[in-house]
């Protein structure tokens, strides 16, 4: 008998494709506080669920952020949020616009929210502080 013979119960098989085992075959997804599902996929398992643990983590400790909202630049952020404030003084209205226009815009305004590191805005701060106050130079 030749292996493989309806007499031994064994199916025959075909061969795996050419591609098999080659690409992006893990998925990992999850779904944000709107309910909107986003997902994104890796070649390897330990990947994507390192991914989706890192995405898990930020969501529950308030770090995570829209990759959609975060290419967002800061000076359009900065208008949203300067449009919000409904309730201030006149004066305090125009202290918010003159710091944003003389030191806040000029350096952020172009740059995405997501390219915005901590420690870009402590350096900048610190060299802020440095300008307005020769002592500490």
């Amino acid at each position: 008998m030749t292996a493989g013979s309806a007499s031994e119960g064994s199916s025959t098989t075909t061969p795996p494709p050419d591609r098999h085992g080659i690409g992006l075959r893990w998925r990992a997804r999850y779904y944000d506080a709107a309910g909107h599902q986003h997902s994104r996929q890796f070649a390897r398992r330990i990947d994507a669920q390192r991914w989706l643990d890192s995405v898990t983590t930020a969501v529950g400790t308030g770090g995570y952020v829209n990759p959609a909202q975060s290419m967002v630049d800061v000076g359009t952020v900065a208008e949203q949020w300067l449009a919000n404030k409904i309730k201030l003084k006149p004066t305090t209205r125009a202290r918010y616009e003159n710091a944003l226009s003389v030191h806040g815009l000029p350096r952020w305004a172009a740059r995405p929210l997501a390219s915005v590191e901590h420690g870009e805005i402590q350096a900048w701060l610190a060299e802020l502080a440095r300008q307005n106050n020769p002592a500490h130079r």
